[in-house]
């Protein structure tokens, strides 16, 4: 089949051209950054747009949306042309395609830390959340279950894999010169994760399964001591490990708080909404991943014997 595939270029739509290749479909980017692949047909497009005739005379039978912005800093304006307007455009274009959503996890409320948490949990109210980026993925998935009921929207945790450059480079801009990363809470919670390949195999197995529809969680089977996934992530990738001190997790998020009514950025980037995501423990239910697409997914981050 034809399926096209926006941000295509970033960590998931890597992983998911890779994919539909390998399972003999042809993947279709569409966006404002070209796939790394040059042998895959690239349709420029900025999606805050609409499509006009961008696309007369193709025939899809399926999209992928996985194109948008992302940012504890973002305004409401670029958050909102990006991922809500955005994902309008995308469905307008393609209104018999089968859908699927690319949102995430921060759709949950992230005042508290959750285990084993269930989809109907979210998304949770707007006014739950401190950043517009997490405000435009609740609007975003409002968008798409109200104009496509029928879509698959996949929540994946936070993600890792080629191509990342938001989870573990962040954490990588927090270690001094050292090598030493002062963690709210130490990095010692556990925590839901997602390899881009977990995420792929869930979006081959949203295309063999066009009866699944809403919200599915999609996460690496067991959730991560924190500092553990970072280091054993290094050793992958050829780095020297971390060291790990521990900040007190409440004072981080006063001081944060603080920062924000005051009107001054973090220049350690732990802002309220950072502080939440490495302080709290949380994991994901996924016995609809299961149930429903089939997929058992891998433990990307385990422990190799030497």
């Amino acid at each position: 089949m034809t399926v096209l595939v926006t941000g295509a270029s970033g960590c998931i739509g890597r992983a998911v051209i890779s994919a539909l290749r390998e399972a003999g479909h042809t993947p279709v980017s569409a966006g404002t950054s070209a796939p790394l692949d040059d042998s895959v047909e690239h349709v420029e497009w900025d999606i805050r747009a609409p499509a006009d005739n961008r696309f007369a005379g193709r025939d899809f039978t399926a999209v992928i949306h996985a194109a948008g912005v992302s940012g504890a800093h973002l305004s409401r304006d670029d958050a909102h042309g990006a991922n809500v307007t955005g994902t309008r455009n995308v469905l307008d274009a393609f209104p018999k395609a089968r859908f699927i959503y690319l949102s995430c996890a921060d759709v949950y409320d992230p005042r508290r830390g959750y285990k084993d948490l269930y989809e109907e949990r979210g998304p949770a109210e707007l006014e739950c959340f401190t950043t517009e980026y997490e405000r435009s993925k609740v609007e975003a998935e409002n968008v798409v279950t109200r104009l496509r009921p029928d879509a698959l929207i996949l929540r994946p945790a936070p993600v890792y894999g080629p191509g990342d450059r938001r989870n573990f480079p962040f954490i990588q801009s927090l270690a001094s010169k050292k090598g030493l990363v002062e963690l709210p809470g130490g990095g010692r919670q556990k925590t839901a994760l997602a390899s881009s390949d977990n995420v792929a195999a869930a979006v081959l197995a949203g295309l063999k399964h066009p009866e699944a529809y809403g919200p599915i969680n999609v996460a690496d089977p067991e959730p991560y001591v924190l500092r553990d996934a970072i280091n054993t992530f290094m050793a992958r990738a050829g780095l020297v490990p971390f060291r790990f001190d521990e900040r007190a997790a409440d004072l981080a998020l006063t001081t944060a708080w603080m920062r924000e009514k005051t009107g001054r950025k973090p220049k350690d980037g732990l802002d309220r909404y950072a502080v939440r995501k490495l302080s709290q423990s949380r994991s994901l239910n996924l016995g609809r991943l299961r149930r429903l697409l089939g997929v058992e997914p891998v433990q990307g981050l385990a422990r190799r014997d030497s």
